[in-house]
């Protein structure tokens, strides 16, 4: 099905596919909001995001990590719950068929969702790293998560 857009709106997205076309090297850089729509919060949004319910310096810092983990585990424990659950929406799938389609060298995130890579693409640089190495898995385990 075809999706209609606004004229100003049609007009960006054609000068942007022409950029693309025309760029030698691309990158795609994205962030929480790409995967809200995905049912994974963002950090900053007002009444929605993590930090509007809780402080960060309280529930996930490396000192609570180290000073309280089962502080830090009953507040990552839903998150985690959450990015393990989610699927990729159809700008993730957007941007992966970009790159298979040789338009895109490298998606840059700032994401630890891994939903870039359950969308299909393959040279995906995480920035803040990915729940996919967590190291802390027996501490996870420890603390009854």
């Amino acid at each position: 099905m075809m999706q209609t857009y606004p004229g100003q709106t049609l007009e960006l997205l054609e000068y942007a596919a022409e950029l693309l076309a025309k760029a030698r090297h691309a990158v795609v850089l994205t962030g929480a909001g790409l995967s809200t729509p995905s049912g994974i919060p963002d950090f900053r949004s007002e009444g929605s995001g993590l930090w509007s319910r809780d402080e960060p310096m309280e529930v996930a810092s490396m000192t609570t990590f180290r000073t309280n983990p089962a502080q830090f585990f009953h507040w990552f424990h839903p998150l985690a719950s959450q990015i393990f659950n989610a699927s990729p929406n159809p700008a993730h799938h957007a941007i992966a068929e970009l790159e298979q389609k040789g338009y895109l060298q490298a998606v840059i995130t700032q994401n630890i969702d891994m939903l870039h890579q359950k969308a299909g693409s393959r040279r995906v640089i995480e920035m803040h790293g990915t729940l996919r190495t967590l190291s802390c898995t027996q501490c996870y385990r420890q603390q009854g998560y």
